[in-house]
C-alpha cells in the first residue's frame, strides 16, 4: 500500500510538473503574440502618424504658397 501510495504521488508530482511546462509554454507563446500584435499595431499608427504629418506639411506649403502669391 504505501508503495502504491508513493507510485501515485510521484506519478502525480510527474503530471503537475507536465502540466506547469505546458503553461509556462503557452503563456510564453501568448505573450509572443501579444507583443507581435502591440508592434503591428504601432506600426500602423506610427504610418498613420506619418500620413498626417506630411498632409499636414502640404496645407501649411499650400497656404504659404497662396500667401505668397496673394501678396
Amino acid at each position: 500500500l504505501a508503495n502504491n501510495t508513493i507510485k501515485n504521488i510521484t506519478q502525480i508530482e510527474s503530471n503537475l510538473e507536465i502540466i506547469k511546462n505546458e503553461n509556462i509554454i503557452q503563456i510564453a507563446s501568448n505573450v509572443e503574440i501579444i507583443k507581435n500584435e502591440n508592434l503591428q499595431t504601432y506600426e500602423e499608427l506610427y504610418g498613420q502618424l506619418i500620413n498626417a504629418t506630411e498632409n499636414a506639411l502640404k496645407i501649411l506649403k499650400d497656404q504659404q504658397n497662396k500667401k505668397t502669391l496673394n501678396g
